[in-house]
């Protein structure tokens, strides 16, 4: 599924985390996932969506299209990830709209996890100490301190921080998903439920990945839940919350610290 690939790479690129350190995501590694939270992992879509009945009895190109015609008109979702991306496992969850709001987290396999939370234009980003250990090289143990407890902070146009925020966007995450793939085949499969959501089974294969995409059957046609496999690496994907406004706060003042004092500590060795 081209929208599953190109998600993938979006996160495996936005856990670089601040253009400082680099696309993380080069090599492999082991350890434990970040569990996503319990409001994370349920599907809902939306009760008051147009009803959709016998959608199952529709062509699989055609429950397709709807399913990511859907997708793609959703004012925002909650999505839950977990998989490999260039090799590096990913997981976590985010939640987030049109109008530029996020929250959630990202971890990576032996290199810690980031909590996000982005409102409008600004980024706020909370890294574990070992995330910033495994990022920041021998200033690891010095930005884990500085940051100990704390979030870096910017605009999301900063160089440093452009790629997180486009972790949180809604607009660009699912840019290309009715982008026509020529060599892309779906054929149609079993009824089943994801979440207690009732869906029809689609499988998609193309030249480089195979996926197995869940449609709701009743309400709006979307997309719950995506299987996918990407030259040879795993990745599944569950959507939710369609339509659920997100809960995006930025951090109290005294738990925040610019992103300026990280370019210090890693340009000057110092904060200050």
């Amino acid at each position: 599924m081209r929208g599953t690939r190109l998600i993938a790479t979006a996160l495996g690129c936005s856990a670089a985390v601040v253009g400082l350190v680099g696309c993380a995501g080069r090599g492999t590694s082991t350890g434990a996932a970040v569990q996503p939270s319990a409001t994370a992992s349920g599907v809902k879509p939306s009760a008051s969506a147009p009803a959709a009945p016998g959608i199952e009895t529709l062509p699989a190109d055609e429950i397709y299209r709807r399913g990511k015609q859907a997708l793609a008109g959703a004012q925002s979702l909650t999505v839950t990830f977990d998989g490999l991306a260039d090799k590096q496992r990913l997981s976590g969850h985010v939640a987030l709209d049109r109008t530029g709001n996020c929250v959630g987290e990202i971890g990576m396999s032996g290199r810690g996890h980031v909590e996000i939370i982005k409102v409008a234009a600004k980024v706020w980003m909370k890294p574990d100490a070992q995330f910033w250990n495994a990022m920041v090289g021998s200033k690891g143990a010095a930005a884990a301190e500085l940051f100990k407890g704390r979030y870096l902070t910017g605009r999301s146009s900063d160089a440093d921080l452009k790629d997180m925020a486009s972790f949180c966007d809604l607009d660009e995450m699912f840019a290309d998903i009715n982008t026509p793939d020529a060599e892309e085949k779906v054929s149609k499969g079993a009824l089943t439920t994801v979440d207690g959501v009732p869906v029809v089974t689609l499988h998609s294969v193309s030249s480089d990945d195979t996926a197995d995409v869940f449609v709701a059957t009743k309400g709006k046609p979307y997309i719950v839940k995506v299987h996918a496999s990407t030259g040879g690496e795993p990745f599944s994907m569950t959507l939710s919350d369609y339509g659920v406004p997100v809960a995006a706060h930025a951090p109290s003042p005294d738990d925040v610290l610019d992103v300026s004092k990280l370019q210090s500590l890693i340009n000057h060795g110092s904060a200050a």
